[in-house]
């Protein structure tokens, strides 16, 4: 009965002699050469065993199958020539096709199974498994065995795949699992494989966004810029500059920060690149957004927690180490919008503690503020260092580039490096470990008082006795500055000081410390 078993992989195997008697089965390379010459057969690889012995296994097994029959051999007899030879196919065939292709019975066609059974069989033409060694079979040499591909480099990749992943798994499996275990980005995948990309575009993003909100790690430290200045100021140009210099090992845009606009939240196409840029913020719709003040304050920390944040419509799980935000509006005009959104008493050094870096644009100039409480490591938040002023304006730098972006971009970093440098410090700062430092060490000067037996604490609940008019209004200070003339706002938490004009002796444009 022809055996009608379809399959894509199969292997042929002959003796040239019948295996103990001398009948000749008129089987050599050319019934193989033969069989080959089909167009359902894609790839094939074939050999000749005219090396192997038999081996103590092999006696014991007659012996154990015959028991009533004389061995026909002895250990380390040579066997009879035989042919191997396995193949490829598509579309799928059945047994009795290639029997008769090869010109063999169909009992010495085998159809293998298994996840990586194509290649399980190749490799055993060379007898280089470990279990084909160890049960005393003849190594062959890769010389000797003839393949219509590169055997020995697919071979080499699987055992690398294998090593890798712990099993076998297709090509397919292997892009989602580099994505979901691995961190592959989806650009990556792209470039790598754009017709992959493209078959598998759905579950690939969804392992991407898996990662990102399951498996990869938040940063131990994120640093926020503001830059702010009037229309024409270059604050676009100046937060993706910015980026590119923190990141300068990245070739494109899109690998180094993920851009957000003025009104709308969206997070569609994050594929968590290290800097996100929000462009043309203002204060009360960006709290709004993100849906109060207080998520405001999470999606802006310094030191993020692993949790997601909850945005319009949903959440998301930001591994970013950089924000970077661009507005019209002045920085103390931010802060005061940030909290007009909130009907509770909020400490404004909750806002000002998470923003490390202010940059001031003009039209000719910018400078560049540091954080005096997080430089410092005082509790002086709304205080900021004139660190630099950088006499330049982007849009003029990338008209001098004259379109060659290469030059732009190191010119770029080579300026703005003073901008990378101290964010980097204070990033080191923050995350240095003092291996040296011990429990007593952090225990030193703290105690513990104890209470009279008996005492009784009388507690007043704040919140309920605060009225909803008496809240926070947006209050401000007029600051101006003795020695150019300029005068700017300034938030103030206390009511009484509303409206009211101090005079400082030099303001930030005059490189001076400015409290904010």
């Amino acid at each position: 009965m022809a055996n009608s078993i379809k399959s894509d992989v199969f292997e042929i195997m002959q003796y040239e002699v019948k295996p103990g008697t001398k009948e000749k089965l008129n089987f050599d390379e050319r019934n193989i050469v033969a069989g080959l010459n089909h167009k359902t057969i894609k790839e094939y690889a074939y050999i000749k065993h005219d090396k192997d012995t038999y081996t103590q296994k092999d006696y014991d097994k007659f012996v154990k199958i015959n028991p009533e029959e004389p061995p026909r051999f002895e250990v380390g007899d040579k066997k009879n020539v035989h042919w191997h030879c396995v193949i490829k196919c598509k579309p799928r065939i059945d047994v009795e096709t290639v029997a008769r292709w090869f010109g063999v019975p169909e009992w010495q066609v085998d159809v293998p199974k298994g996840r990586g059974k194509w290649l399980d069989k190749v490799e055993y033409l060379t007898h280089e498994h470990p279990k084909q060694q160890e049960q005393g079979k003849h190594r062959y040499d890769d010389s000797e065995v003839k393949a219509s591909f590169d055997f020995r480099k697919e071979l080499d990749d699987r055992n690398a795949h294998r090593a890798k992943y712990g099993v076998d798994l297709s090509y397919t499996e292997q892009l989602r699992n580099d994505v979901l275990c691995r961190g592959k980005t989806l650009k990556e995948i792209r470039e790598e494989d754009p017709l992959a990309y493209q078959r598998d575009y759905r579950q690939l993003s969804a392992m991407r966004q898996l990662y990102i909100n399951e498996f990869a790690e938040v940063p131990k430290v994120r640093m926020n810029f503001y830059i702010y200045g009037k229309g024409g100021t270059g604050k676009g140009l100046l937060s993706r500059a910015i980026a590119r210099a923190m990141y300068p090992q990245y070739e494109y845009d899109d690998e180094i920060f993920f851009e957000i606009g003025g009104k709308n939240v969206g997070f569609d196409g994050y594929d968590g690149q290290p800097v996100i840029i929000w462009n043309d913020v203002r204060g009360d719709k960006l709290a709004r957004s993100l849906g109060g003040a207080e998520n405001l304050f999470n999606v802006f920390d310094i030191t993020p927690t692993n949790g997601r944040v909850n945005i319009k419509y949903g959440s998301i799980k930001l591994i970013n180490k950089i924000h970077i935000m661009n507005s019209v509006s002045e920085y103390g005009e931010f802060i005061e919008d940030v909290f007009s959104t909130t009907e509770r008493e909020e400490d404004y050094n909750q806002l000002t503690r998470r923003i490390p870096f202010v940059l001031p644009l003009r039209y000719t100039d910018f400078d560049f503020l540091v954080n005096k409480g997080i430089a410092e490591d005082t509790d002086e938040f709304s205080q900021y260092i004139a660190y630099k002023r950088f006499n330049a304006n982007m849009q003029k730098m990338r008209i001098a580039g004259r379109g060659n972006e290469r030059v732009i971009r190191e010119a770029e970093q080579i300026f703005l490096d003073p901008i990378v440098q101290k964010h980097n410090e204070i990033v080191e700062k923050r995350t240095r470990i003092d291996e040296n430092v011990t429990v007593n060490d952090i225990l030193s000067g703290l105690t513990v008082d104890e209470y009279k037996e008996g005492s009784v604490a009388d507690f007043v609940e704040q919140t309920n006795a605060v009225k909803i008019e008496d809240k926070k209004q947006n209050y401000s200070v007029k600051m101006k500055c003795r020695n150019c003339g300029r005068v700017f706002s300034v938030p103030t938490a206390n009511k009484g000081d509303d409206g009211k004009i101090q005079v400082v002796d030099q303001c930030a444009q005059c490189d001076a410390t400015l409290p904010f």
